[in-house]
Parts: C-alpha cells; structure tokens; sequence
C-alpha cells in the first residue's frame, strides 16, 4: 500500500511533515511521498521522521504546468537540491508569488480582504485563500469560493502564468525523479486519449490512475490509457488534512497489478530493492 501524493501545511493541508509520516505508518502505508506545491520544505522533516518510523518515503512536489486544462505534475524521488530541479522550484514559487499579489489586489478592490484571515504558507495556494474567505465570510465553505471567486472566470480569477509540461518532466527527470500526471480525470477540458499520448511522448513516467476522488469508470479509463502507452499506473490520495476530511492517506489504494508493478518500480529505483 502507497501513496504519492500528500500536502502538509508547508502548503495548502493542515498538518504537519512529521505528523503525515505518523498517519500514513498508522494507516499500513508502506510507501509514501510528500508532494506540497511548488515546495519542497517540509520534506527533510518528513524523511526523518518517516526513518525513524521505520517507513519507506520519497521526496515529493506537486507543479502546475500551462496545458489546455489544469495541468498538475507530481515529481516523485527527485534531487531536491539539484539546480534544475531547484531552478524550477524558483521559477514556480516566483509566478505564484505574483498571482498572489494580484489576487490580493481584486479582492481588496472587491471589498473581500482577507488579510486577517489568511493562512500564509511557504507555498500559498488558492486553497488558502478559499479557507480565509470563507473565514471572512464572504464565501459559505471552501468549494463555494472556488466556484463564485476563484475559479477560472469566477469574480476573482487571476492567471497565472506556469512553466511548460515539458519544462517541469525535464526538470524532475534530469533531478533523477519519476514525472507523473496527477489526477487526469479532473481535466474536463481534455481529450484523457490525447492528454496521455502528449505527455508519454514528453517523457512523463506514470498516470495517477487510482485516485481516491475517481470514480469507477475514470480509473478504468485511465489505468487502460497507462497500459496502452507504457506507463505506470500509480495511486495517491491528494491528502490535505482538515480541508479534506474525505480524502485520508491511502484512500487511492487498492490491490491490483498495476499499482504493485510500480510499488515494486519504485522500489527497485529508489531503495535497490
């Protein structure tokens, strides 16, 4: 049982590196990466707690790239200090940054600041803003921010501007990383035959297929689209924490023999075993 896909607070979740090391060993989780958005901080405390739990852990990030739809690429047992990988960390944190600033700018013009209640992190994400517009009470939950203030052509939206996917799988992959596509099936806009194919031809090394948001059908889909361009089926449970309470650590497992193929991959390229 693994999952590759976890956010701590050094991001957008609510809970600390440590602390997601403490639940994914309480939950059977034999692997485990920690993919926080266009941050890598909280990742030398998850490794040393994860050792001395005695669990298996890789380090993690999570990269928007600019697509046609949201594009999130998972950079999966990569060389956090190696210079292109930490190139584009600088690059990614540098536009996020801007966006931020821009956002911050609309709301308060909007009569939405949200300065008191927002939650800064290393990487602030949109999440954290969705979380302290609600706190204002300018939104009823977090998906009601999202959908009337954040989203793509909603009253807030700001683009951001993102490094290419070739860009993001090149950096990952000259890091010594496993480039993967997380969560397909929320790209709507996407042809799921097309946005496989283009990545394959990119270099991406696997398909997060297993989701623990997927419903039957999209895993099916995506797990065939794996098998048919030579990639890995991977599973992940995009863990956030409180803001999340459906999605715990683990929740994209099951056992087949596509997710155990790249569990046994990943060790072998990782730990040598």
């Amino acid at each position: 049982m693994y999952d590759l896909h976890t956010h701590s607070r050094c991001s957008d979740g609510s809970e600390s590196p440590e602390h997601i090391a403490e639940l994914a060993k309480a939950a059977g989780i034999e692997l485990l990466a920690l993919t926080d958005h266009d941050c890598v901080r909280g990742v030398s405390a998850a490794l040393s707690r994860a050792a001395q739990l005695g669990l298996r852990m890789l380090p993690g990030v999570e990269a928007e790239a600019d697509y046609a739809d949201t594009l999130h690429i998972l950079g999966i047992g990569q060389d956090i200090g190696a210079p292109c990988f930490q190139k584009l960390l600088a690059e990614q944190t540098a536009l996020r940054e801007e966006r931020n600033r821009l956002l911050e700018i609309k709301l308060r013009k909007m009569g939405m600041d949200v300065s008191d209640y927002l939650i800064r992190s290393e990487s602030t994400t949109r999440a954290n803003y969705a979380a302290a517009l609600t706190a204002a009470g300018h939104a009823e939950n977090t998906a009601d921010a999202f959908r009337r203030i954040l989203n793509s052509d909603a009253l807030a939206d700001i683009k951001q501007k993102h490094p290419s996917p070739q860009a993001v799988i090149d950096a990952v992959a000259g890091a010594g990383g496993a480039a993967i596509l997380a969560h397909p099936m929320l790209m709507k806009k996407c042809d799921p035959h097309e946005l496989v194919r283009d990545l394959a031809d990119k270099g991406i090394w696997g398909v997060e297929a297993f989701y623990g948001a997927a419903t039957e059908g999209e895993t099916r889909l995506f797990s065939s689209l794996s098998r048919e361009f030579g990639l890995f089926a991977t599973c992940g449970s995009d863990f956030h924490g409180k803001s999340r309470p459906n999605a715990p650590i683990g929740s994209g497992w099951r056992s087949c023999a596509q997710l155990e193929a790249a569990l046994s991959e990943l060790c072998r390229r990782f730990f040598r075993t």
